[in-house]
């Protein structure tokens, strides 16, 4: 039995733990960290990862930077030469002369091997929007362009988040939107570690992988994620509700959830955590019986 508790907002009081029972690792003075992400295999010592905020024209070189933690000696080392960070460059349209900077809006990585990176890069110095998805399998030593249905000229188009099957990363889903489904956000998939992809369905209103913020408007903040659990599972964030596919990505319905944050799998527990919303109200739990979910949601008001 699986369940999906949803948490409206957490606040977690440690009282009996003090100071000393926490090591610093990182720190820094000038840049502040945007997230902290964890990679590898459910339930295997995994990579940790920070991701600097990122400012739209300083050229310093931790502007944007994403790091991972050696575990010795607390190092950090630049993963995939640089290029998952944000990238800089200087323009020239005369008689003007600036600096552009770019985040990347998605970064996929295989949960079993960390040479195997999906990117969306925005085109730098472009004279109109412009943006690809780009893949390596040798940790950035080569990238492979997908332009051609992975990316876009005349405006920008993001993705609706991406994930690695776990259980075997041949299998990848991404969701993008193209000139092949009128403009209306699609999910593909590939079996073959990213050669070849192929349609799967088609989802009007499905967010992209934009964060959420009250600038980029209600289509942010989406992501698709694999269950662990059952591979055949697979989210994908809705504009007004989470969405769930049981066959392996052809086919999403709706889910009685709301739009969620963030997921994480507890394999160990056989629990699904989702994070939405601004107050803890109570935790939803769906029992999956077969491809039916049922919603419960407890009596109790948690405080």
């Amino acid at each position: 039995m699986k369940h999906l508790i949803v948490l409206l907002s957490v606040f977690i009081y440690c009282n009996t733990l003090s100071q000393e029972s926490f090591i610093r690792i990182y720190s820094s003075d000038t840049w502040q960290i945007e997230n902290l992400f964890t990679q590898g295999i459910e339930g295997t010592q995994r990579n940790i990862y920070i991701r600097h905020v990122s400012d739209d024209t300083s050229i310093d070189p931790e502007n944007g930077a994403v790091k991972r933690y050696s575990g010795v000696g607390n190092d950090w080392t630049i993963p995939a030469g640089g290029y998952l960070g944000t990238l800089c460059s200087q323009c020239v349209d005369p008689p003007s002369v600036w600096i552009e900077c770019k985040p990347s809006p998605f970064i996929g990585m295989s949960p079993a091997d960390t040479n195997f990176i999906i990117l969306y890069r925005l085109t730098l110095c472009a004279m109109c929007p412009d943006a690809n998805t780009l893949i390596t399998w040798d940790g950035a030593i080569e990238w492979r362009s997908y332009y051609g249905i992975f990316g876009c000229g005349g405006m920008f188009v993001y993705p609706n988040g991406g994930d690695f099957d776990p259980s075997n990363d041949s299998i990848c889903y991404y969701g993008y939107t193209n000139g092949l489904t009128n403009f209306v956000p699609a999910i593909y998939k590939t079996t073959n570690r990213g050669i070849n992809w192929y349609q799967t369905c088609i989802i009007p209103d499905l967010r992209d992988s934009r964060p959420e913020n009250y600038w980029y408007g209600e289509l942010s903040g989406g992501f698709i994620r694999v269950c662990p659990m059952n591979t055949n599972h697979i989210f994908a964030v809705h504009r007004d509700y989470m969405m769930l596919s049981t066959d392996a990505g052809y086919n999403f319905n709706p889910l009685p959830v709301p739009p969620l944050k963030s997921m994480v799998f507890d394999t160990g527990g056989n629990m699904i955590y989702g994070l939405a919303g601004q107050a803890l109200l109570c935790p939803m739990i769906m029992d999956l019986h077969g491809p039916q979910w049922k919603l419960h949601c407890s009596s109790h008001r948690l405080k």
